[in-house]
């Protein structure tokens, strides 16, 4: 993109940032007309202009690059300075936020003292549009995709690990892997040990000195002055450091070929085992083809441009109806279990289990339901604040690692839900996800096609059409006229409102809930620090 678009994408937006927008009313066509520069200049009377506020949004990838962050966007935030091993605790401190202008100094510092690593903050270049830090809006959409396939994908993992069937092969196949995980950390570590020590690396950077430091001499000829027997004593002195030199460095290969080769095993086994749990998933009478069929039920399809994954449409469909979907999942569980002589996790760690993944997700759909109210109130703002602190809360618990998405969500949605006139509802990125979607149909459709210019030039056309105002009214009355008649609206608004209240009902109950819990916590950590401050008190008596 940086070499495509964002060159002149980057002009226009800036343009449309700095400047005002002027319009003319064109009295041949009878239309308004945006006038460029040029235009405005010879322009002797302009009708009206309007300065517009812009905002952006797009996907994470997006956003980052245009920040000037590509391909930091797993381990920063965009929003604020943190990395990602500092927000793991609920008790971090808050990042120092990024403007425009520390970031342009930031860049400015990567590049004149080449920096790496962490040093970096995240930032590899200056951004590329002008538009503040403040009005880059946070892709809620896109974030609940990642978290709501991570509770999933976290589901479908206890389920392939603890409740279903293996065979005897893939179960000594997992075993393995532990014992091969604690081999790699004792040979790691004993390579690290070596790099540390006198008579490993620190002996090795000696000898290859001495070795390097008579060579330079031999070859300014610093001892041609001197008798035969000092010059063949140096050439001597020389074999000696490079015999030391070739024994160390193969010392250090050998540790490193060990760990090298331990980590190819683990590879090897995580691959079988892999392909394993694709079979499991084709088989018919698995677990993970019982929830994808439960799934299927509630309209959820996983997308092939997504990878597998849940797209927008299928993580709202699931957190909205959390509860069904985890109940039939629950039931099936429990009823494995039972049948099953080979599976001994307890029932009621089943059920909490599967209580806790709709707990989660129906705290993120509350989440959701508050962040995208159009015009929120302090009402809206403490609710959407309590769903997510209560959402976090159960994932630390539950052992999931707060990606960037999350701390996002934690830390930054409802700052800038307050800080936006009318709050970020409308610009929450829908319309990007359904692009996705008709993008996708479109690459499909004209797959066969042999150039990209081409296809691009076909699509293009296609979507002017389709945007015809003629084409929109012609489409309508085709489905007035042939699709039949609709249900009866007052039966469906009824039920719709229904569902609508039982959902609402949910949510409400979710986060009650975990307030007492949250309560509970906060009780029981005020009694231990109490116990402890007496158990002080005694031993200082």
């Amino acid at each position: 993109m940086k070499n495509t678009i964002i060159p002149s994408l980057s002009v226009g937006i800036n343009q449309v940032e700095e400047y005002s927008l002027k319009f003319e009313f064109d009295q041949t066509t009878e239309k308004w007309k945006c006038l460029s520069d040029d235009e405005y200049l010879k322009c002797a009377i302009v009708n009206f202009q309007v300065k517009p506020i812009v905002f952006l949004t797009g996907d994470i990838a997006f956003l980052n690059l245009i920040l000037g962050k590509e391909d930091f966007n797993g381990d920063w935030c965009y929003l604020c300075d943190l990395y990602k091993s500092k927000w793991q605790s609920k008790c971090h401190e808050d990042g120092n936020h990024w403007t425009l202008e520390r970031l342009c100094i930031q860049a400015r510092k990567v590049k004149e003292e080449n920096l790496k690593g962490t040093k970096r903050h995240g930032v590899r270049e200056e951004p590329y549009f002008k538009i503040p830090v403040e009005r880059v809006i946070w892709p809620v959409l896109h974030t609940l995709i990642g978290i709501g396939n991570n509770i999933l994908q976290n589901l479908v993992d206890f389920i392939d690990n603890d409740i279903e069937s293996l065979p005897l092969k893939e179960i000594r196949l997992r075993e393995s892997l532990g014992d091969i995980d604690e081999r790699i950390h004792y040979a790691t570590t004993q390579r690290d040990q070596w790099d540390e020590s006198e008579n490993g690396l620190i002996a090795l950077k000696k000898a290859r000195a001495g070795r390097n430091k008579i060579e330079r001499a031999l070859e300014r000829g610093d001892y041609d002055h001197e008798s035969v027997e000092v010059q063949n004593a140096k050439e001597l002195e020389k074999d000696e450091y490079e015999k030391k030199v070739n024994e160390l460095e193969n010392e250090r290969k050998e540790m490193t070929k060990k760990v090298r080769d331990l980590r190819a095993m683990k590879t090897k086994a995580s691959n079988e085992i892999k392909e394993f749990k694709k079979q499991r998933k084709q088989m018919d009478g698995s677990i993970y083809t019982f929830v994808d069929r439960v799934l299927q039920k509630y309209g959820i399809i996983r997308a092939a441009y997504h990878g597998g994954d849940l797209n927008g449409g299928g993580i709202i469909i699931l957190m909205e109806n959390a509860h069904d979907i985890m109940s039939e999942i629950k039931e099936h569980l429990l009823g494995h279990a039972e049948t099953n002589p080979t599976c001994s996790y307890p029932k009621e760690d089943i059920e909490n289990i599967c209580d806790d993944h709709e707990l989660l997700l129906t705290l993120w759909d509350g989440a959701l339901s508050e962040v995208q109210v159009k015009d929120p109130t302090e009402a809206n703002f403490e609710r959407a604040q309590w769903f997510i602190k209560c959402a976090m809360e159960v994932m630390r618990d539950m052992g999931f690692s707060v990606t960037p998405k999350a701390h996002r969500m934690e830390k930054h949605v409802v700052a800038q839900m307050r800080n936006i006139r009318g709050g970020i509802g409308e610009l929450i990125e829908y319309w990007i996800e359904q692009y996705h979607q008709v993008g996708f149909k479109y690459d499909m459709k004209y797959r066969n096609m042999s150039g990209d210019f081409e296809k691009a030039v076909v699509r293009a056309k296609r979507e002017k059409i389709s945007m015809n105002p003629g084409v929109v009214k012609a489409n309508e009355v085709r489905v007035d006229k042939f699709e039949g008649k609709r249900k009866k609206p007052d039966k469906n608004i009824d039920n719709n409102d229904k569902k609508k209240k039982i959902k609402i009902d949910r949510r409400n109950e979710a986060l009650k809930n975990c307030k007492l819990l949250l309560n509970e916590k906060k009780t029981l950590v005020k009694m231990k620090v109490e116990q402890i401050k007496v158990k002080d008190e005694k031993i200082e008596k």
